[in-house]
C-alpha cells in the first residue's frame, strides 16, 4: 500500500494564478496616482518642477528607476513646469549659444522629451534665468514639421508679468500653437510695458480658446480703456469664472456702469471677483442701467465700501445669485462716517436681495469700522432668501434693532456670524433675551456666534413679552423639556461674547442663564466663548465652561428620564 501523496500547491495547479501583494500594487495605476500626489501636496512649497530638489522630489526622482512607479511620478514631476525650458532641455537638437537657447537643426518629436510632455497640465511663464530666443519659437514649424506643439493635456498658462525677464514669446507661442484645449489663463503682475503683450494674448485666446476658455484672471496695473478692450473680447468666449485685482487709483475703473455693462454680456459668467482695495471714491451717478446677470451665482468684492456698494447699484438682476462677499477697507481717501454709511448700505441691500443666501463680509484692516445699523435697516418688511450671515467687522451698533430685524425678514437663516464687539452704551447692548428673538423668528438656525450681556435671567423673561416663543414653555419640569426637545429649536451650536465684560457669576446665575439657553434649544450640543478674528471678545473662560457643562448636564437628565 502506497503512501498518500500531500495535496499540491493550489497556486501551482494549472489555470489558478495568486497575485502577489507587490504585483496588485504596480499595477494599480489610481493608487500610484493618490500615493504621488501625497508625496507632492507634502513638499513645503507644495510645488515639483521636474528639475527640482527636495526630501520628497528625490523620492520622486527615485521612483522614475522603476518601471511600475514611473508613470505615476511623472504625472507629479511633469504636471507643472515653468515655461517650456525644462521640456525643450531634452531635445538634443536644443541648445544653447552664445548664452541663447535655440534649435541646431530639424526635430524627431518621437523622442524622450514628447514622452513627458504627454503630462503637462500648466506651464508658468515668469522671469527667465536661461533665455529662449523668440526666434526659436518662430522657426518651430521648420523644425518640427508641424505647426502646433504636442501638449494634449494641457489646461492652464499662467503669465507673472513682474520680471522684465519674462518669457512673453513662450506665452503667445503655446496659446497660439497647443490644441484648443486651454480651460484657464493668469495674467498677474501687470504693469504699462506688458500691454502690448496683453492684448495679443487677449485676442488669440479668443480666436483660438473661445469655445472651452472657463476661467481668467487679471492681476495688476491695467488701464480702464485695456480693461475694456478685454472684457469686449471675451464677450465671445465661454468664460463662467473671471476674477479681476487692479491696485491703485484704476481700480476705480472696475466700478464704473461702463465696465458692469461690459461684464453683464459675458454669456456663461458665474463667478465674478473684483479686487480694488486702494481704490478712491466715486459717486452713483446718472440714471441706473438694467443690467442682468442671468446666471451669476457669486460675487465678491475686495474693496472700500462705497465701490461695492456702488457695484450693488449697477447690478439691476441676477436671480441666480447665491452668495455675496465683501473683503472691505476703509480706505485713505475716505472719512470714516461716509465709509460707515456706504457699508451700512451694502448689507442693506445685500440682504435685501430677493434670492441670496449667503452674505460674508470681513474686515482685515487695522482701522476699526463698525456699522451703525438703524433701526429698521432700510429694508423693505418682505421675507427674504438669505440663510448664512457672517459680518466679520470689528463691531456694530444698534444691535438690538438689527437682530430684531433679521428675525423679522429671514426666516430661513441657518448660520448667523455676527461681531464679537458691541459698541451700543451699556444699557442698550443686547443680552440674551435677544436669543429669544432669534429662536421665534429663525426656526430654522444651526449655528449662531454673538455678542450679548450675560445676566441672571428673571421669571418676567420668560413671557412672551420679553421675546420668549410661546406659552407652552413657560412650564416646568420634565414636562416643559419634553416638549420642547420634540418639538423644540434646532440649534446646535452657539457662541457668545459677554458684551458686559468679564464679569463674574456665581453657581445660581449660570444654572439660570444655562436653564434659559436650554429651553430656547434643547438640542443645543455646544457652548463656547467666542473671539472673533481679531481676538475681540469678552466673558470669562470659566463661564462658559460651566454653562455647557450645565446644558449638557440638563439634557442627560431629560434622556435618562425618557422623556
Amino acid at each position: 500500500m502506497g503512501v498518500e501523496a500531500p495535496p499540491s500547491n493550489p497556486s501551482a495547479q494549472p489555470g489558478i494564478t495568486r497575485t502577489s501583494a507587490r504585483d496588485a500594487l504596480l499595477s494599480n495605476e489610481d493608487l500610484l496616482d493618490i500615493i504621488f500626489e501625497f508625496v507632492q501636496e507634502a513638499y513645503v512649497d507644495g510645488k515639483a518642477f521636474p528639475q527640482t530638489f527636495s526630501c520628497n522630489q528625490q523620492l520622486l526622482h527615485l521612483a522614475l528607476t522603476h518601471k511600475g512607479f514611473r508613470d505615476s511620478a511623472l504625472k507629479v514631476l511633469w504636471r507643472t513646469i515653468p515655461g517650456l525650458l525644462p521640456l525643450f532641455k531634452l531635445i538634443p537638437e536644443f541648445e544653447r549659444i552664445d548664452g541663447v537657447y535655440m534649435f541646431t537643426n530639424t526635430l524627431d518629436l518621437d523622442k524622450l522629451s514628447f514622452y513627458y510632455a504627454k503630462h503637462v497640465k500648466s506651464i508658468s511663464f515668469a522671469g527667465q534665468g536661461d533665455i529662449i530666443s523668440p526666434l526659436a519659437y518662430q522657426v518651430w514649424p521648420t523644425v518640427s514639421g508641424r505647426t502646433d506643439i504636442p501638449l494634449p493635456t494641457l489646461r492652464k498658462l499662467r503669465i507673472d508679468c513682474s520680471a522684465s525677464t519674462c518669457d512673453y514669446a513662450g506665452a503667445l507661442f503655446v496659446a497660439s500653437t497647443v490644441q484648443p484645449r486651454l480651460l484657464s489663463i493668469e495674467v498677474v503682475g501687470m504693469h504699462p510695458t506688458s500691454s502690448t503683450f496683453l492684448r495679443q494674448l487677449n485676442m488669440t485666446l479668443c480666436l483660438r480658446h473661445r469655445q472651452v476658455l472657463q476661467e481668467v484672471t487679471l492681476e495688476g496695473d491695467l488701464s480702464a480703456q485695456l480693461l475694456q478692450t478685454i472684457l469686449v473680447h471675451l464677450c465671445s468666449t465661454k468664460v463662467s469664472r473671471l476674477k479681476i485685482d487692479i491696485r491703485g487709483e484704476a481700480g476705480t475703473a472696475l466700478f464704473k456702469k461702463d465696465i458692469f455693462s461690459l461684464l453683464c454680456h459675458l454669456p456663461n459668467l458665474t463667478h465674478l471677483s473684483l479686487k480694488a482695495p486702494d481704490a478712491p471714491l466715486i459717486q452713483e451717478t446718472g440714471p441706473r442701467p438694467q443690467l442682468e446677470f442671468p446666471l451669476l451665482r457669486t460675487l465678491s468684492f475686495n474693496c472700500t465700501p462705497p465701490l461695492a456698494a456702488c457695484a450693488l447699484h449697477w447690478m439691476i438682476s441676477a436671480p441666480s445669485l447665491l452668495s455675496v462677499e465683501l473683503e472691505t477697507y476703509q480706505g485713505t481717501f475716505l472719512p470714516l462716517p461716509e465709509t460707515k454709511d456706504c457699508l451700512n448700505r451694502f448689507v442693506q441691500r445685500a440682504i435685501a436681495h430677493p434670492t441670496v443666501p449667503s452674505i460674508r463680509i470681513t474686515q482685515p484692516g487695522p482701522t476699526p469700522l463698525h456699522l451703525p445699523f438703524p433701526a429698521d435697516l432700510g429694508i423693505s418688511k418682505s421675507p427674504t432668501n438669505l440663510q448664512h450671515l457672517f459680518l466679520g467687522v470689528h463691531g456694530i451698533s444698534n444691535t438690538s434693532a438689527f437682530i430684531a430685524t433679521l428675525a423679522r425678514i429671514c426666516p430661513r437663516l441657518v448660520s448667523l456670524v455676527l461681531p464679537a464687539t458691541s459698541l451700543d452704551p451699556y444699557y442698550k447692548k443686547p443680552d440674551l433675551t435677544s436669543l429669544a428673538v432669534l429662536a421665534k423668528g429663525c426656526p430654522d438656525l444651526l449655528d449662531i456666534r454673538i455678542s450679548l450681556r450675560l445676566h441672571r435671567i428673571t421669571p418676567k423673561e420668560y413671557s412672551p413679552q420679553h421675546g420668549f416663543p410661546g406659552e407652552r414653555l413657560l412650564k416646568s419640569g420634565a414636562e416643559a423639556a419634553g416638549e420642547s426637545i420634540s418639538s423644540g429649536h434646532p440649534l446646535k451650536s452657539l457662541g457668545i461674547s459677554d458684551a458686559g465684560g468679564d464679569q463674574q457669576f456665581g453657581v445660581t446665575d449660570c444654572i439660570s442663564m444655562a436653564q434659559y439657553i436650554h429651553r430656547l434649544f434643547p438640542k443645543l450640543d455646544r457652548l463656547e466663548g467666542y473671539r472673533d478674528a481679531a481676538g475681540g471678545g469678552s466673558g470669562r473662560k470659566e463661564t462658559f465652561e460651566a454653562l455647557q457643562e450645565l446644558i449638557s448636564v440638563m439634557g442627560r437628565l431629560i434622556l435618562s428620564q425618557g422623556v
